[in-house]
């Protein structure tokens, strides 16, 4: 996406459009301990945390314990960025392209990794893409309108 406002502003935009978005917390690691809605979080079952600063799949891993976290934490807090944190959701992956105000089909993302981090979307095998996407119509239909109605919530139509 594009930098901060796909970390810190995009969602906001993306529920007010109608989009559904999972929980997230950024929290900057090494000023505070971990805060509660965080805790929260990683007690509730596996998040995905990442540095806020880096591009969409960068540097996501996969987080169970608190341990864990204390670890991400600490590599995070070395480079003193926000740490984005979210639930792993678990399920299906699919992507959906617009140009314009043109909806190209639904793809999904056949992954061989229990997470689409940059390795696997860059490796070589790591993924396989299914195009279109073997799904009902009815859903095609719901995650088309939904990248639309995201397309134009981030300000992308024209």
């Amino acid at each position: 996406m594009f930098g901060g406002l796909a970390q810190g502003a995009a969602p906001a935009l993306l529920g007010a459009a109608g989009v559904p978005v999972p929980e997230q917390v950024l929290w900057r690691p090494g000023t505070c301990d971990a805060p509660r809605n965080v805790k929260r979080l990683v007690a509730a079952g596996p998040v995905v945390a990442k540095p806020a600063a880096d591009g969409s799949s960068m540097s996501v891993q996969r987080v169970d314990s608190f341990s864990q976290l204390a670890r991400v934490a600490t590599e995070v807090h070395s480079g003193q960025s926000e740490l984005l944190v979210k639930p792993l959701l678990p399920g299906r992956e699919f992507t959906v392209a617009v140009v314009g105000d043109q909806v190209l089909p639904v793809v999904e993302i056949e992954l061989a990794t229990p997470v689409f981090d940059d390795t696997a979307k860059y490796q070589p095998g790591a993924v396989g893409e299914v195009c279109p996407a073997r799904i009902s119509d009815d859903l095609t239909s719901r995650l088309q309108n939904l990248a639309l109605r995201a397309h134009k919530a981030l300000g992308f139509a024209q």
